[in-house]
């Protein structure tokens, strides 16, 4: 009997008994075995391999899920069917690596993709390379201005003369996208000119964002006491040093980087809390420290406050709050979202400017305690 057919023996057990541990185990595998020999299978039996594969991956847990989709995503000749199941998941989490990156999802898969499927999704695609004109034009239709930024940058998508018209359309309110347009060399030459004077045109009417009155005396009561935040690390807390994380966050690296609420989603997707926290911190020009206490609180509604505070959609927000609670998130997310949509912009200013006069009064009492401890830093 082949490893194979022993396999499949397992997997027909597992299945019957509907053990989740030897799932999770005969899918590590099966996946395992079709990397390490891809290379040497015909189209049948990597056939065999994505119906096996495909089954499993059916009934199993979410970050199970996210692992198979990042193993499966650069695979030239990986299993189809599995494939396109993990491309079209409702979560982005599970379906950004293989919409991104597999060669194996079709042209009618990326547009069917781009016709069906919400913002977050259409944000992963439009990062995805040799786009067609049948795809971009879309995705130009359906986006909404980060999602047309993304596809803007994305130097091997081809356009039609109807989405640049759009494009150029959408650059005159939109800064950011005018600037990233002017430097792509496919525009016609009738566009160049339009999109170039408009570009300098936002950019000088307001090139940055101002702090919002209710926030500016706390926050520079912050930075000039030097205060300390608190942030979760793991089940445990870790002091910030004020050096680097209390400082304004204009100081900080993602001051000059130019990133909107779905980079920083993603960001967050990816495991990257630190680098999205300092893009918070910049957008809303709160402390760094601050935007990590807020993030690790026990409750999520400051998180919801200090992102209604950055502007954000739920598109955006969405991905950031399911992260945090983790877990925890089952049942939670559809009260996550009710809050989001019911609470307005000034009152979340008001509860983040008063938490935050509490936050530095209480880390000025924590500091003046002989028995407080050593300061430590984030890795």
């Amino acid at each position: 009997m082949s490893s194979l057919e022993i396999i499949l023996a397992e997997l027909e057990t597992a299945i019957e008994n509907a053990d989740a541990a030897r799932r999770g185990g005969l899918l590590r595998r099966f996946t395992d075995q079709l990397s390490e020999q891809v290379d040497m299978l015909d189209e049948e039996k990597i056939g065999v391999y994505d119906e096996v594969i495909f089954n499993l991956a059916q009934d199993i847990e979410f970050h199970a899920r996210i692992e198979l989709a990042e193993a499966l995503a650069d695979l030239e000749r990986g299993p189809k069917r599995t494939i396109r199941d993990l491309a079209f998941d409702d979560r982005i989490a599970v379906a950004a690596p293989v919409i991104r990156r597999s060669p194996r999802l079709s042209e009618e898969d990326t547009l069917q993709i781009a016709q069906e499927k919400g913002q977050d999704h259409l944000l992963v695609l439009s990062e995805r390379r040799n786009l067609s004109e049948a795809v971009t034009d879309v995705i130009v239709d359906r986006g909404h201005n980060p999602v047309h930024r993304c596809l803007a940058r994305n130097e091997t998508a081809r356009f039609s003369g109807e989405a640049m018209e759009k494009l150029a359309d959408a650059a005159e309110s939109d800064r950011m996208l005018a600037e990233i347009l002017s430097k792509r060399e496919d525009i016609p030459p009738s566009l160049t000119t339009r999109i170039v004077q408009r570009a300098r045109a936002l950019a000088a009417d307001n090139i940055t964002r101002s702090t919002p009155p209710l926030l500016r005396g706390a926050v520079d009561q912050a930075v000039t006491g030097g205060v300390h935040a608190i942030a979760e690390s793991g089940d445990s807390f870790a002091l910030v040093g004020p050096d680097e994380e209390a400082r304004a966050p204009a100081d900080g690296p993602a001051a000059t980087d130019q990133i909107d609420e779905y980079g920083v989603a993603k960001l967050v997707i990816a495991g990257d809390f630190k680098t999205a926290m300092r893009h918070i911190a910049t957008m809303t020009q709160l402390p760094l420290g601050y935007v990590v206490c807020l993030f690790s609180a026990a409750s999520i509604d400051p998180l919801i406050d200090v992102l209604k505070v950055a502007r954000f959609h739920w598109t955006a927000a969405e991905p950031i709050i399911a992260r945090r609670l983790g877990r925890q998130r089952k049942g939670q997310m559809a009260q996550a979202e009710a809050a989001f949509h019911t609470r307005d912009r000034r009152g979340a200013m008001n509860r983040i400017g008063n938490g935050l006069r509490e936050f530095i009064a209480s880390r000025k009492r924590a500091q003046k305690s002989p028995d407080a401890a050593p300061e430590q830093k984030i890795a």
